[in-house]
């Protein structure tokens, strides 16, 4: 069911908040992705730096003093931009309005979404997001149709199809992605730790003249030393970062609910529709678990600003 009102209304407001969640969310992950990753070179600038003959060391020390400045503008510039921020309130309007597309033409409203106890300092609900999210629902009012019996069922069709299947296939497809890459990045620091350890190992070979190793070799193994650990940082904090683990747990959970619902939908018989009431209940009840989802995924995150490089 789509009316003029809604193409006029509802979908504007929906691709305009999806495309600003995208956009912020993007400038957000590659800020940090590129902290995290020139980071380490830092280090590499100051090693490198402290065992070359004198006539080179201004290079490398520039070299290092560049690539921390630009990070730090990187990250300020992040910090003083919002990109954070506002990824995580125009997702939450974005999820909200389309929601809504759907409860609409029942007569209902996308559900309050329930935060944790402890997120309190964190609710959604005071800011910007709830007050023009009414805004866009008064200015909407209620959709011009007849809830009959063809018309119901089409809605319900509609919910069981786009809304209830497509986010279940959405979060399965996310809980596999997140379960593989949670357990490969939480793999990739022991990566470097292990050739530090390594490096170490030898050191204390060499230093108790059980191995007897050449000038370059134990200058090697001293930057293996320094700079394992922060590679290994760096890997640790783009795992951190993403919260692949709280993401699997979220959207298993969720997927778990939203199956009821779409068992609940594929017994119905389409020759005896729902009453509207009772879709409109029912459609309600997906919106709140996928709420829950949502503010979860917030809490997460807003824990997850990102910091500095050092």
């Amino acid at each position: 069911v789509m009316s003029d009102r809604r193409r006029a209304l509802i979908d504007p407001a929906f691709q305009r908040a999806d495309y600003f969640a995208s956009a912020y969310g993007s400038r957000h992950r590659s800020t940090f992705t590129t902290i995290l990753f020139f980071a380490p070179f830092a280090v590499v600038c100051a090693w490198v730096g402290s065992i070359v003959r004198a006539e080179y060391k201004l290079p490398f020390a520039i070299g290092e003093l560049l690539l921390l400045a630009v990070l730090t503008a990187f990250f300020l510039r992040s910090r003083r931009r919002r990109f954070h921020e506002k990824w995580l309130d125009y997702r939450l309007l974005a999820e909200r309005v389309r929601h809504l597309g759907f409860l609409w033409p029942l007569g209902r409203s996308s559900p309050v979404i329930r935060v944790p106890t402890h997120a309190v300092l964190t609710d959604p609900r005071p800011a910007w997001v709830n007050w023009w999210y009414r805004a866009l629902a008064r200015e909407t009012g209620l959709a011009p149709i007849r809830l009959d019996g063809s018309t119901v069922g089409a809605l319900t069709e509609q919910i069981r199809t786009d809304l209830v299947a497509a986010q279940l296939v959405y979060n399965r497809a996310a809980h596999t992605v997140a379960h593989h890459a949670e357990r490969r990045l939480h793999m990739m620091p022991w990566i470097p730790l292990a050739m530090a350890l390594a490096a170490a190992v030898t050191h204390i070979l060499e230093h108790l003249h059980i191995l007897h190793l050449e000038t370059n070799i134990v200058l090697a193994l001293t930057g293996i030393g320094i700079l394992g650990p922060a590679f290994g940082a760096a890997l640790h904090g783009f795992a951190s970062q993403a919260g692949y683990q709280e993401v699997g747990i979220r959207t298993e959970a969720s997927a778990q609910q939203l199956e009821r619902f779409a068992q609940r939908l594929a017994l119905l018989d389409p020759a005896q529709p729902l009453a509207s009431k009772t879709l409109g209940e029912l459609a309600l009840s997906v919106a709140d678990v996928m709420g829950e989802d949502l503010a979860g995924w917030r809490v997460d995150y807003l824990a997850r600003p990102g910091n500095p490089p050092g």
